[in-house]
């Protein structure tokens, strides 16, 4: 009798050793069944890999390191949850509430957060890559030196998100709310901006190599020291930007607006201009070097010193200029118009003259 006694109940720790360890479904518990129903606590790297935890509400839960890879949470509340160091690769977090969520260090690689909101959340370091974020709601989040490569953050809202050292190659930012993001010293190479607002922005020292920003809003924005090189701006929105000592070489910019822009120091080598409109642009020093200005308009627009060698200003305006000791060596100035601009002391050889008014100071040889 004591035999079968001591079998009774070692069993019966054996099941409930079982049943401690067994998936909450296994348990019965199926959160799009019931949001309301309590959750088991959760211990660090607790796995939670392939549950369905749809609708469940884990506001201000301690998850920290805790493995949800390829779990259902579709519209799960995380509001303010500490996510430090969770692996929720592959996990559907649509429509889910992140608001607030500490999820530095996490792993959010191939996500879907469609419509998810991440408003203040801290992302810090986070892995976004391949993600879906578009329509997401990321408005003061902080994402320094986050991974987002090749995410879709199509017509998200990112304005005053940190952004800063974040790496964001090939990644779909087209028509998102960027306004008063700060994207200091971010990597864009081959990423799409087409219609993105970025006004006000902070993108000083930022790569752009091969980006899209075709019709983006950056006016206000500052850009100093940015690298934009093979970058598609057509028909942008620049004014007033700063481009202090940018990198523009074989950048697109027809048609752009880039009035009162800074761009002093700066290098435009072989960059289409053809169209702009460069009123009042501040362009001393800068290196135009075979740039296409034709039937650009740069009036009032400051080229002190600028080197125009070899550039093409066909049709250019640039009455009221002021382009003393400017470098128009070899450049094409036909139909240029120069009412009231300064020459002085300006080199203008071997140069295509089709125009009647140039300084009598300015050099011929």
């Amino acid at each position: 009798m004591i035999a079968v006694g001591i079998a009774v109940v070692i069993g019966f720790i054996v099941l409930s050793a079982v049943y401690a360890h067994a998936s909450d479904s296994d348990r019965g518990y199926d959160a799009s069944l019931n949001p309301d129903l309590p959750v088991p606590e959760f211990v660090p790297y607790e796995d939670l890999r392939s549950y369905d935890l749809q609708g469940v509400n884990l506001t201000g839960a301690d998850l920290y390191g805790v493995l949800f890879r390829y779990a259902d949470l579709r519209a799960a509340d995380l509001q303010d949850a500490n996510l430090t160091f969770a692996d929720l690769s592959s996990v559907n977090l649509s429509g889910a509430n992140l608001q607030g969520a500490d999820l530095e260090d996490a792993n959010l690689q191939n996500d879907v957060l469609y419509r998810a909101d991440l408003s203040g959340a801290d992302l810090r370091a986070v892995n976004l890559q391949g993600a879906d974020l578009s329509s997401a709601n990321l408005t003061g989040a902080d994402l320094a030196t986050a991974n987002l490569r090749a995410a879709n953050l199509q017509g998200a809202d990112l304005s005053n998100a940190d952004l800063r050292g974040a790496n964001l190659p090939a990644v779909d930012l087209s028509s998102a709310n960027l306004q008063g993001a700060d994207l200091s010293n971010a990597v864009l190479t081959g990423a799409n901006l087409q219609d993105a607002d970025l006004r006000a922005a902070n993108m000083t020292g930022a790569v752009i190599f091969d980006a899209n920003l075709q019709d983006v809003n950056l006016r206000g924005a500052d850009l100093t020291a940015v690298r934009l090189i093979s970058t598609n701006l057509q028909g942008a929105n620049l004014q007033r930007v700063d481009l202090y000592s940018a990198n523009l070489q074989d950048a697109d910019l027809q048609d752009a607006d880039l009035r009162a822009t800074n761009f002093t120091g700066a290098n435009l080598q072989r960059a289409d201009l053809s169209g702009a409109n460069l009123q009042r642009a501040d362009l001393r020093i800068a290196n135009l070097l075979a740039a296409d200005l034709s039937d650009a308009n740069l009036h009032d627009a400051s080229l002190y010193g600028v080197n125009l060698v070899g550039a093409n200003l066909q049709g250019a305006d640039l009455s009221g200029a002021d382009l003393t000791i400017a470098n128009l060596l070899a450049a094409n100035l036909q139909d240029v118009n120069l009412l009231d601009a300064n020459t002085d002391y300006a080199v203008v050889c071997d140069s295509v003259v089709g125009f009647s008014r140039l300084s009598v100071i300015a050099t011929f040889c």
